[in-house]
């Protein structure tokens, strides 16, 4: 039975084919010569597209963000991540002094990945309108949002990482800001809005969703929230035009959950 895990491992030793496309990235795994797995991203990043074979400190980091990401960061030990990267405590601590580093080094990595993924989108989408509602379906794909935790050990106990954090949302605040000039002058983001604010109310909006986390029960998934906030959100930036595309998104959503 192929799990996630096991998955990863294969990703890491076999010969990966990738065939992009402007609608997908089609990736074919050869093991042993022969096709051990073929699939489809319709909406991706890759940090590379000849080669995404991550080295062994991106594997340690990425497997471990994992564990921080669903669980905190205090709560998770050197031993669990060794178990879940099936080696040595001692093979980690060659590549990362202690905990922090590896936090650090993950929210740059995931910083470097949303950044090329921002810019493919914008580059590749019609409109600015078009790059962030596209951008909204792909994080419902992802099916993810991190836990609260995460968040505040990182506030409470990491202040390298908490740097690290804080630059990064004022980055995605000005690259928002920017998006919002171009998409003024696609004439789809109204003119008159005051961006500074705009680009700032976006970046908190968007993290919103982790008050509500911490409520034992909700009437309604958290995906329904975040997605509830973030197409107002637009859906009220926008002028005529980007509206339009917008409701034709939303309505498409709608035919689609039907189905």
């Amino acid at each position: 039975m192929l799990t996630r895990d096991s998955f990863i491992d294969d990703l890491l030793l076999s010969p990966i084919l990738y065939i992009h496309t402007d609608r997908a990235v089609y990736v074919k795994i050869v093991k042993r010569g022969k096709l051990f797995l073929s699939f489809r991203f319709s909406f991706v990043s890759l940090r590379r597209f000849s080669n995404i074979r991550m080295n062994i400190k991106e594997k340690i980091a990425t497997q471990a963000g994992e564990l921080f990401l669903r669980n905190g960061i205090k709560s998770v030990s050197m031993d669990e991540i060794a178990i879940k990267l099936g080696m040595s405590k001692r093979t980690i601590y060659e590549y990362f002094t202690d905990k922090e580093e590896i936090v650090v080094y993950f929210l740059k990595y995931i910083e470097n990945c949303q950044l090329e993924q921002f810019d493919y989108l914008f580059k590749t989408e019609p409109t600015v309108i078009d790059a962030f509602v596209k951008l909204i379906k792909g994080y419902r794909e992802l099916d993810f949002f991190y836990n609260v935790k995460f968040k505040e050990d990182i506030e409470r106990f990491f202040p390298k990482a908490k740097q690290v954090w804080e630059e990064k949302n004022e980055k995605k605040i000005q690259i928002t800001k920017n998006l919002l000039q171009e998409g003024i002058k696609q004439g789809v983001v109204r003119p008159e809005l005051n961006l500074d604010v705009t680009a700032f109310l976006l970046q908190e909006t968007s993290g919103a969703y982790l008050h509500a986390s911490r409520k034992p029960t909700l009437p309604f998934t958290i995906w329904e929230l975040f997605y509830t906030m973030l197409i107002n959100f637009v859906r009220g930036v926008a002028t005529e035009k980007g509206i339009k595309i917008v409701d034709e998104f939303i309505l498409s959503e709608q035919l689609n959950n039907t189905k």
